[in-house]
């Protein structure tokens, strides 16, 4: 791994940051319970229901895995948690506070990536490039080509592609101000990660994820807004069968 070169980041960035609430706190042990009995109001109006499993205590729930759910009980029903919405707002959260300080950690690729790009696009990587090596990516434009020799640590091999296409179209091909563009990026890359294939295997894999989801200052909603947790209270469930 290498570490990508640091730069100046902006004031308004860092409003941004101090604005969307995210910090540096860490899981207790009191927070496991609270994450199975919060009741919040998130972008609207409406509120989560008691959350309180039959046994609340890390390493000891049930957990059921179907696709992207994972599903435990509770005794109002079941808390659903959407598995890659979840990994998004991980690593949304933690690339944020890392950045706040410390350039990304960067991987450096065996085979560097090469892509032609536009004349706006050329432009767009240009104006950014100091930004975009802060943020893991390291490359240099010959000829009307991008030639990548290092990407964020977090995008895997079958994200690479799809975490580039995205950065692009956000520094080329989307109006976004000045003072959100880290904001943005950080944004990009946390989707194209959430889009590789989770190795949810185990009990412990799947604690792991949880407890980093409920350290995010904002776990139950994407950066982009879509619900990450969610219940089936036992009185819908019993609708279902009436």
């Amino acid at each position: 791994m290498t570490s990508a070169g640091s730069g100046k980041k902006s004031d308004n960035f860092s409003t941004a940051i101090n604005r969307e609430g995210f910090g540096n706190s860490t899981a207790k042990s009191e927070d496991w319970t609270n994450f199975y009995s919060i009741e919040e109001e998130v972008r609207s109006v409406e509120s989560y229901p008691e959350l309180i499993p039959q046994d609340a205590t890390p390493g000891t729930s049930q957990y059921i895995l179907k696709g992207n759910y994972i599903l435990t009980p509770s005794k109002s029903g079941f808390m659903v948690i959407h598995a890659k919405r979840a990994h998004e707002q991980i690593v949304y959260s933690e690339m944020l506070n890392a950045f706040i300080s410390n350039p990304i950690e960067s991987q450096k690729l065996l085979f560097p990536i090469e892509k032609e790009l536009s004349k706006n696009e050329i432009s767009a990587w240009k104006d950014n490039q100091s930004m975009l090596q802060q943020l893991g990516f390291k490359g240099e434009i010959n000829e009307g080509q991008l030639e990548l020799s290092a990407v964020p640590s977090v995008l895997q091999d079958e994200t690479i592609q799809t975490g580039l296409n995205h950065v692009i179209e956000t520094i080329a091909h989307r109006e976004i101000d000045k003072g959100d563009i880290a904001h943005e990026l950080v944004h990009s890359i946390a989707k194209s990660a959430s889009m590789c294939r989770m190795k949810l295997d185990s009990k412990e894999a799947i604690d792991a994820l949880i407890e980093r989801l409920f350290q995010c200052e904002n776990h139950t909603f994407t950066p982009g807004n879509k619900k990450i947790i969610d219940t089936l209270n036992i009185d819908v469930i019993e609708q279902k069968f009436s």
